[in-house]
């Protein structure tokens, strides 16, 4: 692939703004006393969550 003409933005996987579908998935995933809310706010920023595509910009 030529990254040079490519256009690529770099894009969140798990939404910046989690709604009620994505808060139900993460309730599942929190560790003792933390809310959805919390965890997503912990996760939503980190390398792990984001991609590159040339699909979403």
């Amino acid at each position: 692939m030529d990254f040079t003409q490519a256009k690529l933005t770099v894009e969140h996987v798990m939404p910046q703004s989690a709604g009620p579908e994505w808060l139900a998935a993460l309730a599942q995933d929190c560790a003792d006393g933390e809310t959805p809310e919390e965890l997503h706010s912990r996760l939503v920023h980190t390398l792990g969550n984001l991609t590159l595509t040339a699909v979403n910009s």
